[in-house]
Parts: C-alpha cells; structure tokens; sequence
C-alpha cells in the first residue's frame, strides 16, 4: 500500500538500522523521481553511494548538486568524504584550494575551516595552522579558528600554545577577565591530553604563531 510521509521516514530509519542500504536507494530513488531537483533527497542518495561503496555514483550525484548548489557546506563536506574514502584526498585538497581563492575575505570562514581540518586529516598540520590563523585573522570575532588552532597544538603536545589560543577565544567572547565554562574546560582537557602526548612520543611540532 502506499505510505505517507511518516511511515517512509520510519521505513528508511529501520533499513538503514539493517545496513540494508540497496533497499535504502531503491526507496530513495523512488522520492527523488517525485522530486527530482531536492537537495536532501540528492545529498542522501550521494550518501547511500559513498557508504555502500559506490563511490563513482556518489561522486557523480554530488557532481550535479554541486552544479546547482556550489557553495553548499554539506555537499562540499561529502565530497571530501567521498574523496578520502577513495584515496584521493590531496585531489580535495586542491579543489577546496581554488573556491577558497575565490571567495572574498569574511565570506569563507566554513569553506576555510573544512580545507585546513582536512590538510590536518591529512598530515599537513603546517599548512593547517597558516589558514587556520588566515581564517581567525579575516574572522575576527568568530572563534571557531582559534579553536582549531588550540586544537592543532594540543595534538602536537604543545600546551603552552593551547593556552594561548585558548585566551584568545576568551577574549573574542568577551570573557578574558572572569571564568569561561566552555573555554575553562577545553583548558583543562587539551593541556592534559597535550602534556601526555609530549611525555610520550610527539608528533613534529609547528612553529608558534603570533595571535
């Protein structure tokens, strides 16, 4: 019989609970020829691809959203996905590379922060922490960069960098001179995790960078 939109999202949620994820794309596709331009249902099948193995299929999906919808966050973020499982990430890298270019100062931060955790997925942690500061200069209120750049340091074991960046998110919520729940215990965290990783064996660390 036919269901209504509660029992399909229901029906979807059990088959995905099964990783029956075939069963899956043949109840998506049959939504998306009822809609065939809907962003969700195109990301979800891109998805279905990517986690059954499909690679070609769901980068072929997210070659047409994208066309669409070129500055989407989730279809960018899938891409990259896409890209790594299927060994291609330095080819991620590049593509982020050249619509970061593109985009002017202040309208990147997102875009930004996707490139640089990749390039740290990635081992690249130098060029990680020079967009990472890139971003939280052209940000300068948002500490979204600063964060990552405490939490760069804090994976090479650098706890006197954690701490600084970490007062700089301080700042930026206007908090550098009374206690910060949120930021308090990223401190405690970060630098606990960063002193076992320099009593153990440290990753190469970066140089310091000036906030």
């Amino acid at each position: 019989r036919e269901l209504n939109e509660e029992e399909q999202e229901r029906l979807l949620e059990q088959l995905l609970l099964l990783d029956r994820l075939d069963d899956a794309k043949l109840l998506v596709q049959q939504w998306l020829n009822q809609q065939p331009h809907s962003l969700p249902l195109g990301l979800l099948m891109a998805d279905l691809h990517r986690r059954s193995g499909a690679l070609e299929a769901a980068r072929r999906e997210l070659e047409q959203l994208l066309r669409l919808h070129p500055s989407n966050q989730e279809l960018l973020q899938l891409a990259v996905l896409v890209d790594l499982q299927d060994g291609r990430g330095q080819n991620a890298v590049q593509r982020l590379k050249a619509q970061f270019a593109q985009r002017p100062e202040g309208q990147r931060l997102e875009l930004g922060l996707l490139l640089a955790d990749l390039q740290r997925q990635l081992g690249q942690s130098q060029a990680a922490a020079d967009l990472y500061q890139q971003l939280a200069k052209e940000s300068a209120e948002d500490i979204s960069a600063v964060i990552a750049l405490a939490m760069l340091h804090q994976e090479q074991g650098d706890a006197t960098e954690v701490e600084r960046w970490l007062d700089q998110a301080r700042m930026r919520r206007g908090n550098d001179d009374r206690p910060d729940p949120m930021i308090d215990e990223l401190a405690y965290r970060w630098q606990l995790r960063a002193a076992r990783v320099r009593a153990g064996q440290p990753r190469p660390s970066i140089p310091p960078l000036t906030p």
